[in-house]
């Protein structure tokens, strides 16, 4: 509990910034507090507290003391009033059905209320949480906050009687002033809930007259005759004429926009200009950037990019944004869409658009961040990127088993990938005829790593496989030499992840390939070097699809 909600929003941001990420982490102000404690839902909450935050954490029980060790160092540096801890599942329990029932109690205040559904870079709470409790004052409302705080998504609710106009009237001022204060600190208007009638005013506030088009244009790919919720998430345009075919971009400017590896005088100078916010675990940097560069940039803040992938040497940001490669870390952390949080993208036609934001929930319109993303820059150049970090694990373990049985490797893959805990990363580098190796990626404190190499290592013991232990360094060296020249990735099924090794060597030995191949033991992605196998084309609507995406992003020239 805090004296004010501008503490427990400060509490938010140091604890992120600190790396920790909690399964949640929620605050309830001091209007919805008291009105939990006077329902049927009352959960034991201080009412004269300024604002309540709960977090819970989850993971093994030894690194579960020490995660809620530093959040009561945290929370007691930034002023909390007291820590409570619950004491069994029924407290927990408690604790809990107080925070899911909170807009329900909220009744006991009000007959009406809006909801609203912004989300700000973390680091911004404590500002935009003051800002919103002055525009209530100055329209004569009062609000009430809960939300989501680990995600920086808002929910305050503006508490009403909609039978008196004039505070209808004044609730529609007051979400408009709120909208355009979480916009200006660098937020979003939506962060979970989506654009209907009410949002759909106010997406100018976040997307160019040329953005909203660009989404309008890919509407009309999947959606020709306006069937999709007419009226609902993008606002209405002018009438635009339709894009003419624009031709695609010269070879040479597409192999610089796509090399994995560019010269130092192409790059620049390196990092300089980019923009890291450790509170907000983001970091923007334009895309002729090196993965090398990035986690050189970041390492600063005690922060990283959790990307490791399949490829040669050390690629651009611009070759992993346009190819989209499997990466070793995608179990754990998301795939490249799920890391990459906004761009800035160069059409075909010349023009700038900015796909995205900086916040990790963002929901204004379509995700057109997830479509450029592997697209091979035929819809345009992805001139900048926002990435998603993650706390720099404390440390960086691999064990390392090797064997020429390459089914009791592939047996010991299956055990470990079923493992609890599992390690971040897992994969296994078949070599037909030599020793094999299967690596494992230990992340994170001392007990975090401890608690893995416990539930690991035993699993080996009835195999003929010999297991050991390699630092950061020694370990990326094993990786780069066993990994080489990746190629071209085979699809398999995900949903069979149990015991598909066996599957897959046998799928090697039917093509009678005796080449190398890597595959990541927790995703269902097999890397073959050059195994010469055909590639199936796409289906007709597929293949559509794709021409007419390609014809939304091409906008003719004004």
């Amino acid at each position: 509990s805090f004296a004010t909600l501008e503490h427990a929003g400060a509490a938010v941001s140091s604890l992120i910034a600190a790396g920790a990420l909690p399964a949640a982490l929620e605050i309830m102000d001091q209007p919805i507090v008291q009105a939990v404690e006077d329902s049927i839902f009352a959960a034991d909450y201080p009412c004269d507290a300024g604002a309540v935050l709960i977090a819970e954490f989850d993971g093994p029980l030894p690194v579960l003391d020490e995660e809620a060790a530093r959040a009561r160092r945290l929370f007691a540096r930034h002023g909390a009033r007291d820590v409570r801890e619950a004491r069994d599942d029924r407290e927990r329990a408690a604790l809990w059905k107080g925070r899911k029932k909170a807009f329900g109690a909220l009744g006991r205040l009000a007959p009406d209320l809006v909801v609203q559904d912004a989300t700000v870079p973390r680091s911004q709470l404590p500002k935009v949480l003051a800002e919103i409790q002055r525009i209530a004052r100055s329209h004569g409302l009062q609000v009430a906050n809960v939300f989501h705080a680990g995600d920086g998504n808002l929910h305050p609710n503006l508490l009403f009687d909609r039978r008196d106009r004039g505070q209808l009237e004044r609730v529609e001022r007051a979400s408009s002033d709120i909208m355009r204060v979480c916009v200006a600190h660098g937020g979003t208007i939506t962060g979970e809930h989506g654009v209907g009638l009410d949002k759909r005013a106010y997406m100018h506030l976040v997307h160019s007259p040329a953005e909203l088009a660009l989404q309008h244009r890919v509407r009309r790919v999947f959606d020709p005759d306006g069937r999709w919720n007419p009226g609902k998430v993008l606002p209405d345009l002018p009438d635009a004429p339709e894009p003419r075919h624009l031709p695609d971009p010269p070879d040479d400017a597409h192999r610089r926009a796509t090399a994995s590896l560019t010269s130092a005088a192409e790059r620049g100078s390196g990092a300089e200009g980019c923009v890291h916010a450790p509170a907000d675990l983001t970091f923007t940097a334009a895309t002729h950037l090196t993965l090398s560069e990035v986690q050189s940039a970041v390492a600063a803040g005690g922060q990283w990019w959790p990307v490791d992938p399949l490829v040669s040497g050390d690629p651009t940001l611009a070759h992993l944004v346009d190819w989209a490669p499997d990466h070793a870390f995608a179990a754990s952390y998301g795939a490249l869409r799920d890391l990459v949080l906004g761009m800035v993208v160069r059409l075909r036609d010349g023009r700038r658009v900015s796909l995205g934001g900086r916040v990790v929930k963002n929901v204004a319109g379509f995700d057109l961040c997830r479509l450029m993303i592997g697209s091979q820059g035929r819809l345009g150049y992805v001139e900048e990127v926002t990435l998603r970090l993650y706390g720099r694990p404390q440390n960086d373990v691999t064990l390392v088993a090797s064997s020429d049985d390459l089914l009791g490797l592939a047996k010991l893959a299956d055990r470990w990938a079923a493992a609890v805990p599992a390690a971040p990363a897992l994969e296994l580098h078949a070599r037909p005829g030599a020793s094999s190796s299967l690596l494992a990626r230990l992340l994170g404190s001392s007990t975090d790593v401890a608690c893995m190499r416990s539930v690991l290592q035993p699993l080996a013991a009835d195999l003929p496989v010999a297991v050991r232990e390699l630092g950061a360094e020694e370990a990326a060296r094993l990786r780069s030499q066993l990994r080489g020249p990746t190629v071209r990735p085979i699809d398999l099924p995900p949903a069979q992840r149990r015991g598909w090794f066996g599957r897959s060597f046998e799928a090697l030995a039917e093509v009678g390939s005796a080449q190398p191949a890597v595959l990541l033991a927790d995703q269902g992605v097999l890397q073959a070097v050059d195994l010469g196998l055909p590639l199936a084309a796409p289906d007709a609507p597929l293949a559509s699809w794709h021409d007419a995406l390609v014809q939304a992003f091409s906008f003719s020239r004004v």
